[in-house]
C-alpha cells in the first residue's frame, strides 16, 4: 500500500502539496484513512528533493486544521442537538443538562491539554475536537492549539525522514513501534481509570448501604 501511495504522490507533481493537505484533513474526519502514512511519504519526497520541507510542513498542518475545524463543528452541532432534546424532556444516552454541564466544565479545564497532545495520540485525536465543540471551547483557541500540536508532530516526522533518508520502510517501522507503544499506554490508562471509577462507585454504594441499614 505504501508503495502504491508513493507512486501516486510522485505522479501528482505540482499537485502533491494540495494532496498532502487534503489527506491530512481527511484523516481527522475519517480516522482509518492513512494520513500519517501519506505524511511520511511527504517526508520521503523532501529527502529526495522533490518538495521543500517548509512547504510540506505547512501543507499537512493547514490540512489538519481544516479537519480539526470540521470535527469541532460536528461536536458543536451534536451539543446543540443534545441540549434541545433535553429542553424537550427527552434524554439522549442518559445525558442531562447537569451531566453535560459537568462534562463541559471538566473538558474546558483539561481538554486543552488533550488538544495540544492530539497529534501524538493516534486513532483518537479526532474525538478531542468533537468534544471541544460539544463543550463550547472557542474554535480559534482549538485551532491554535491543534495547529501547534500539528507543527510539532509534522516537524518530528520530517526530521526523522531526514535522519533515516529515503528509506520509507525504516520510517514506517519506527512509527509503527511508536503507535503500538502509544496504544498500549492509552489502553493501560483507560483500564486504570475504569478500575478507579469502579472502586469509587463500589465504596460509595457500600457507604450508602451501611447508612441505609443503620438503626433509627
Amino acid at each position: 500500500m505504501s508503495e502504491a501511495l508513493g507512486r501516486w504522490l510522485a505522479a501528482l507533481g505540482a499537485w502533491a502539496l494540495p494532496a498532502l493537505g487534503v489527506s491530512a484533513a481527511i484523516e481527522y474526519v475519517f480516522p482509518p484513512f492513512p494520513g500519517d502514512t501519506i505524511t511520511l511519504l511527504g517526508a520521503v519526497t523532501v529527502v529526495s528533493g522533490q518538495l521543500h520541507p517548509v512547504s510540506v510542513l505547512l501543507a499537512v498542518t493547514l490540512g489538519g486544521a481544516v479537519g480539526m475545524a470540521a470535527d469541532w463543528h460536528l461536536g458543536a452541532w451534536a451539543g446543540r442537538r443534545l441540549a434541545a432534546r433535553d429542553d424537550a424532556g427527552r434524554s439522549v444516552w442518559g445525558l442531562t443538562h447537569e451531566r453535560m454541564g459537568r462534562f463541559e466544565a471538566s473538558y474546558r479545564r483539561w481538554g486543552v491539554l488533550l488538544i495540544v497532545a492530539n497529534r501524538f495520540l493516534p486513532g483518537v485525536r479526532a474525538l478531542f475536537f468533537v468534544a471541544a465543540g460539544a463543550a463550547g471551547i472557542s474554535l480559534p483557541l482549538v485551532l491554535a492549539l491543534g495547529a501547534l500540536s500539528g507543527l510539532l508532530w509534522n516537524g518530528l516526522v520530517l526530521a526523522i525522514g531526514y535522519s533515516l533518508g529515503a528509506n520509507l520502510g525504516a520510517i514506517e517501522a519506527f512509527f509503527s513501534e511508536y503507535t503500538s507503544l502509544t496504544w498500549g499506554l492509552l489502553l493501560a490508562g483507560a483500564a486504570a481509570a475504569a478500575s478507579g471509577w469502579a472502586f469509587r462507585r463500589w465504596r460509595r454504594l457500600r457507604r450508602e448501604g451501611r447508612a441505609g441499614s443503620a438503626p433509627f
